[in-house]
């Protein structure tokens, strides 16, 4: 297996994670309100913005090429919104 394989295969995993954490956190008040006391609010934002990004299909995250958290974090408002909109 190649370096950037490797690379692709766990940023993969990472975005998963961070999906799955963004719908727990979503589904439970309780773990909301925790999250956002214990966790940075850079993680917890990714996290949110992750789930919504992908919550129409989750499968779409294994078929991503080149999207990672880093570029999730990054998205301005209106082009958070934008993407929401759109899927």
């Amino acid at each position: 297996m190649s370096i950037k394989s490797t690379t692709v295969k766990i940023t993969k995993n990472s975005i998963d994670l961070c999906f799955l954490f963004g719908k727990l956190i979503e589904s439970c008040p309780i773990i909301q309100k925790l999250a956002k006391k214990d966790i940075s609010d850079h993680y917890y934002q990714t996290a949110i913005r992750t789930y919504y990004i992908f919550e129409i299909n989750s499968f779409q995250i294994m078929g991503t090429q080149e999207i990672t958290l880093s570029m999730i974090r990054r998205l301005t408002s209106q082009q958070y919104h934008s993407l929401i909109i759109e899927i």
